[in-house]
C-alpha cells in the first residue's frame, strides 16, 4: 500500500476506536456518526483485502455510497432543529438519490467503475444538508461559542470534504484522460479526508462532554 493508504487507514482506525470508546456518552446523532465511521472503516479494510486478493476493490465503494446516503439521512434528521420543509427536502432527496445511485450502478456505470455518478449524488446530498443546518444554526443560535458546538464541526467537516470531492470528481469525469489532474486530485482528497475524520472526532469529543448536562448531573 502507498503512504497515503497506510496513513489514511491508520488515522481512520484511531478515529473509529476513539469514537467507539465515547459511544455511551454520545447523543443519538453522534452515535449514528460513530456507526458511519465504523461502517466506513470496515469497508475500507474489506477493500484492501479484496485489492490484495483479487486486484479490484472498486465494487466496495458502491456500498460506501449507499451507506453514506443512508447514514446522512438519519444523522441530519436528529442533529438540529429541522423545519417541515427541510424535513421533506432531506428525506425526499435521500430516497431519490439512493434510487438513482442503484439504477446508475445497475444500468449505466457498473460496480467495476469508479468514480461514479453515485458519489457525486452523495456529495450533493452532504453539501445540501450542510447548508440547511448552517441556515438553521443562524436562525436558532445558542449562547455557546460556535467552535464549541459539535454540530458545527460535523457540518463543517462534511461541507469541506464533500465540496472538494464533488468538484474534483466532476472535473475527473470530464478530464478523465489527464493523469496530471488525477495525481493532484488524490492528494486533495487525502487532505480533505483527514480533515473530515478529525472534524468528526472533535465533534464526538465535544458531544461526549455534554453527557452529564444531558442526564441531569452536575
Amino acid at each position: 500500500m502507498s503512504f497515503r493508504s497506510i496513513s489514511y487507514l491508520s488515522i481512520l482506525t484511531i478515529v473509529a476506536i476513539l469514537s467507539v470508546l465515547h459511544f455511551k456518552k454520545l447523543s443519538t446523532p453522534y452515535r449514528l456518526l460513530t456507526g458511519l465511521i465504523v461502517f466506513n472503516w470496515a469497508l475500507e479494510i474489506t477493500s484492501k483485502i479484496l485489492a490484495q486478493k483479487f486486484g479490484n476493490s472498486i465494487p466496495i465503494y458502491h456500498f460506501v455510497i449507499l451507506g453514506g446516503l443512508t447514514f446522512n439521512l438519519f444523522i441530519y434528521l436528529k442533529i438540529h432543529v429541522i423545519k417541515k420543509a427541510s424535513f421533506i427536502i432531506i428525506v425526499g432527496m435521500t430516497i431519490l438519490f439512493i434510487i438513482l445511485s442503484v439504477l446508475n450502478s445497475l444500468t449505466n456505470q457498473t460496480i467495476n467503475v469508479f468514480p461514479t455518478n453515485g458519489i457525486m449524488l452523495h456529495g450533493l446530498q452532504s453539501i445540501t444538508f450542510s447548508l440547511i443546518v448552517y441556515l438553521n444554526m443562524l436562525q436558532y443560535p445558542i449562547q455557546a461559542s460556535i467552535f464549541k458546538q459539535p454540530v458545527f464541526w460535523l457540518n463543517t467537516g462534511n461541507f469541506v470534504f464533500y465540496g472538494i470531492t464533488f468538484t474534483i470528481f466532476a472535473l475527473y469525469n470530464f478530464f478523465y484522460k489527464s493523469s496530471y489532474i488525477t495525481s493532484y486530485a488524490h492528494w486533495f482528497i487525502y487532505g480533505a479526508n483527514l480533515f473530515l475524520y478529525c472534524s468528526y472526532l472533535y465533534a464526538i469529543i465535544l458531544d461526549s462532554k455534554t453527557y452529564h448536562t444531558r442526564n441531569g448531573f452536575r
